[in-house]
């Protein structure tokens, strides 16, 4: 007997223990499976036949109550026994270390850890709503249902009422024409269900164009919004460049009276490092690249130089 009692039996309350039983077993008290305790571990494996043998190892070993192996995560979690069969994280990582060297325990993610009671609630609540809207839809579907199904019954007697017109009778000549029986409505109007079907199908449609004409509005407004800051926004990067560059040759020209700038030394730059010929001195000087807000040159424009 004192082999099987290495084995405990988990029970929610010891009343409900027969007597008889009580010392031939080893009981323990049930704990609710979402509280046990949780291990993750880091374990690469290559192949689903490494992720099976991870598993079944590591469910041997004393104290382990569930092995869950995720390859492609390279995860490997195990979820222990409660306190009285502590779990033997050495075995387990010896174990785990048979099919990766590197293998090792890390902290649990966020979708291991236990839920708080505020991420419950939540989820709780979305469930709610979910099933809110399904109602919601599954009523509307059997009201649209019900319309169609009261239109279909306003159309047949609406057609019972249809009375058949012939022609005059004539006696037939053999292999003549023949005229079946024209069907002709009572009134010059169709039912009532036409027009009512039709009201709600225009007043459907101003709504839609009027939700189509604000959302255009609302756009545009948008746009125009966006136009006149960008606008602004060249403006000061131009007014910035011409206040730390006024020096510069300037495309736009400026207004006649307008700020001088004296001429400033001339710059060196590789391409004038070769001395001009003396029948050159008087080529025009250097031009400054085009600053961002200043309309590109041609190639024409700038100097050259012919020996």
């Amino acid at each position: 007997m004192a082999e099987y009692n290495q084995y405990p039996i988990y029970v929610k309350e010891a009343k409900d223990i027969p007597d008889w039983m009580k010392s031939s077993q080893n009981w323990q008290n049930a704990v609710p499976v979402d509280k046990l305790q949780k291990h993750q571990l880091k374990v690469k494996m290559c192949c689903a036949k490494c992720e099976e043998k991870v598993v079944e190892e590591i469910r041997e070993v004393h104290g382990v109550f569930d092995v869950r192996g995720e390859r492609f995560n390279s995860k490997v979690v195990v979820v222990s026994m409660p306190p009285p069969n502590n779990l033997n994280e050495h075995e387990v990582l010896r174990r785990a270390r048979k099919v990766d060297k590197k293998a090792r325990f890390v902290d649990l993610d966020a979708k291991e850890k236990p839920k708080t009671e505020e991420q419950k609630k939540k989820e709780a609540e979305e469930a709610k709503k979910k099933k809110e809207e399904e109602e919601k839809k599954k009523k509307e579907a059997e009201e649209k249902k019900k319309r169609e199904e009261a239109l279909k019954k306003e159309h047949e007697a609406a057609l019972a009422n249809v009375i058949t017109w012939r022609p005059p009778m004539v006696p037939p000549q053999w292999g003549g024409p023949y005229y079946p029986p024209a069907p002709l409505p009572q009134g010059y109007y169709p039912g009532e269900y036409f027009f009512r079907e039709f009201t709600a199908r225009q007043k459907e449609e101003e709504e839609k164009k009027k939700k189509e004409a604000e959302e255009k509005k609302k756009k545009e407004e948008e746009e125009k919004k966006k136009a006149k800051e960008a606008e602004e926004m060249k403006k000061k990067e131009q007014e910035a460049a011409a206040s730390i560059a006024g020096y510069m040759w300037n495309p736009n020209g400026l207004p006649w009276g307008g700020p001088y700038y004296p001429p400033q030394p001339y710059p060196y730059y590789p391409e004038d490092l070769q001395e001009p010929r003396p029948s050159q001195w008087y080529a025009p000087r250097y031009q400054y690249p085009p600053l961002p807000f200043q309309k590109e040159r041609d190639e024409y424009s700038r100097p050259y130089f012919y020996y």
